[in-house]
């Protein structure tokens, strides 16, 4: 009793007692900061990942069809390309060599191919150096726009 007679005696007479403000639990606030804590992390853990794979760039052609008909006198060629690879590419040339050696330029694509798209071509030459059911070796060159280059050879008759 002498205590609360010294307590009261302490405080001044016009302070009033402040009601108790509810709080948020402590266990509540432990657990938020522990699932913060395992979203960041997981979320770090998501963005180093990604950064240490790196993407492959590939330069790479392909031969969708290929024809040579040869009739009256005319050797018709028609060709279609795509990029197979993952960059652009800044120059496609197909040629196809004939008896003795002579080269037919069929398609110099000098733009830009992008990955995905392809391009056509469609020409008639002379058909002195082509045997009809003969097979020609049809060379297909490519640059990247980053200077890489890629060359394929495949065979085709003359139908």
């Amino acid at each position: 009793m002498l205590f609360f007679l010294f307590e009261r005696k302490m405080r001044p007479e016009n302070s009033v007692d402040q009601p108790k403000q509810a709080g948020i639990s402590n266990l509540v606030v432990t657990m938020a900061l522990i699932a913060a804590t395992i979203a960041g992390g997981l979320y770090l853990y998501a963005v180093m990942r990604g950064q240490t794979q790196v993407r492959e760039s590939v330069t790479n052609v392909r031969v969708n069809s290929a024809g040579i008909v040869k009739a009256q006198g005319q050797v018709t060629t028609s060709v279609t390309v795509s990029n197979a690879g993952t960059k652009p590419l800044d120059n496609v040339v197909v040629e196809v060599r004939g008896e003795g050696g002579s080269a037919h330029t069929l398609l110099d694509y000098a733009g830009f191919l992008e990955p995905g798209r392809s391009a056509s071509s469609f020409k008639q030459f002379p058909a002195d150096n082509f045997v009809m059911g003969e097979q020609y070796i049809l060379h297909v060159s490519a640059t990247a726009s980053d200077g890489s280059t890629v060359d394929k050879t495949l065979n085709v008759e003359v139908e």
